[in-house]
């Protein structure tokens, strides 16, 4: 250690330092009372800074539950308008456009729209089921059996 470094007192110093000092009961209590005092100054704002703080845990909750809401809000203007551009009707755009992006639902929509005109085209029906059609064949001999065979003169063959 330096020699121009000041070094710390012995506990033989301390003590015969304070040897002399005689505190009564009242010096103390004094200086607990003002320790106390000073510690709840200290802290005396601390039951403000738990409400701010519940407040602004709060908030938070809000803010997130808000942001949330926003963007269901969005979303679902994003699938109303898409949707509506592309002729889907409502039923349809509420249970089949589940895409969570603007591309997703325009292709989503594009699809049921194309859906959509083939069935009010008639696209993929069988205009005639259930409808017999026969041309004849020009076999004279089948047609004269089948006219044997029915009793008639062959007319039901040809309607």
């Amino acid at each position: 250690m330096p020699e121009n470094e000041p070094q710390p007192p012995s506990p033989a110093t301390v003590a015969a330092a304070h040897a002399s000092r005689q505190y009564t009961q009242a010096d103390l209590d004094a200086r607990v009372r003002d320790a106390l005092r000073e510690q709840r100054e200290q802290h005396a704002d601390y039951e403000d800074l738990k409400a701010r703080a519940e407040e602004a845990v709060h908030a938070h909750a809000r803010a997130a539950e808000l942001e949330q809401e926003i963007t269901h809000t969005r979303l679902e203007n994003l699938r109303v308008t898409i949707a509506s551009s592309h002729g889907v009707s409502t039923e349809d755009r509420d249970v089949l456009m589940t895409a969570t992006d603007a591309e997703g639902l325009t292709a989503q929509a594009r699809r049921l729209a194309a859906l959509s005109q083939q069935r009010s085209t008639g696209g993929n029906i069988a205009r005639k089921e259930g409808h017999v059609t026969v041309t004849p064949t020009g076999n004279e001999e089948v047609r004269a059996f089948v006219s044997d065979l029915m009793g008639s003169g062959g007319d039901w063959f040809m309607r």
